[in-house]
C-alpha cells in the first residue's frame, strides 16, 4: 500500500520524482502548481481576447453580422458534436498531453487566420480556437 507521502508527491501538481520533496516556489506552492496557474491565466486572456475580438475583426474585413453568426454557429455545433468523444479520448490518454495539444490548436487557429482571411479560413480558425478552449477545460 503506497504511503500518503508517495501519493502526494506523484500528483499532477507535484514533481515527478517519488523520492524527493517537491520544489517550493512562491507562497509555499511548488513550481509545477505555479506553472499550471500561470499557463491558465495567460490561456484565459488569450482565449477571452480572441473570442471578444474575432467578431470585430470579421466586421473590419467587411463581413455581415449574418456571416459572423454563421461562423460562430457552425463552430459551436461542430464542437458540441465532437467534444463528448474527445473527452473520452482525453480520459484515456491523460490530461498532460492535452495541455500541449490545445496550445498547438490555438497556434494553428491563429496561423490559419493570418494565412487565409476568407470565410473558410475564419471558420477553421474559430473552430480550432473553440475546440482548444473547450478541450482544455479542467474537469468538474
Amino acid at each position: 500500500m503506497p504511503s500518503l507521502y508517495l501519493l502526494q508527491t506523484t500528483s499532477p501538481l507535484h514533481g515527478y520524482s517519488e523520492n524527493s520533496e517537491p520544489e517550493e516556489g512562491w507562497g509555499g506552492l511548488n513550481r509545477a502548481a505555479l506553472a499550471v496557474a500561470a499557463y491558465n491565466v495567460f490561456r484565459g486572456f488569450a482565449v477571452g481576447g480572441y473570442m471578444a475580438l474575432f467578431p470585430m475583426y470579421m466586421r473590419s474585413l467587411g463581413y455581415s453580422m449574418e456571416s459572423i453568426g454563421g461562423v460562430i454557429a457552425v463552430s459551436s455545433l461542430f464542437s458540441a458534436l465532437v467534444l463528448p468523444a474527445l473527452g473520452v479520448y482525453i480520459d484515456r490518454m491523460g490530461p498532460r498531453i492535452w495541455v500541449i495539444i490545445t496550445g498547438i490548436l490555438q497556434f494553428a487557429g491563429i496561423a490559419i487566420l493570418i494565412m487565409e482571411p476568407g470565410l473558410s479560413g475564419l471558420t477553421a480558425s474559430y473552430l480550432l480556437f473553440l475546440l482548444s478552449f473547450m478541450a482544455g477545460q479542467p474537469p468538474g
